[in-house]
């Protein structure tokens, strides 16, 4: 496994690049049964953010990802390994868990610049990565 060495930052914290997947791992997420990664359901912005930092190098490829303010799990990201549910990034206001929805953009390499107004205004962001290549 390599991973790329550069660091960017977000809101002046410093974010590891992508995760970079060889074909042969990315082939081994489409091998058995799709898992569901949860958080715990604590609604927690930093938790949610801790555990999606665990995830790195176990999602393969990000495909969709729907944000929604009514929802215990806020977040529900589909990728080739699964689904992934985050209670405490989320939409519609400018607080914290908007801002960490805004995180965990950065993290998968997706600029956050793009979905800014759409995460602080609306109760329901739909993120469609089908042709961008987004890999976590």
């Amino acid at each position: 496994m390599s991973v790329r060495s550069h660091v960017h930052t977000f809101r002046g914290e410093e974010i590891e690049a992508p995760y970079q997947y060889t074909m042969d791992e990315i082939n081994d997420f489409y091998k058995g049964e799709p898992e569901t990664f949860a958080d715990g359901g604590h609604g927690v912005t930093e938790e949610s953010i801790k555990f999606f930092k665990k995830l790195r190098g176990k999602l393969g490829e990000i495909i969709q990802i729907n944000i929604d303010s009514d929802r215990e799990y806020d977040m529900e990201i589909n990728c080739s390994a699964g689904i992934v549910l985050l209670s405490g990034v989320t939409c519609g206001y400018g607080g914290t868990g908007p801002h960490g929805t805004l995180k965990i953009l950065e993290m998968i390499g997706v600029e956050s610049d793009d979905y800014r107004q759409k995460i602080f205004s609306k109760d329901h962001v739909k993120i469609d990565l089908r042709d961008k290549k987004v890999y976590y």
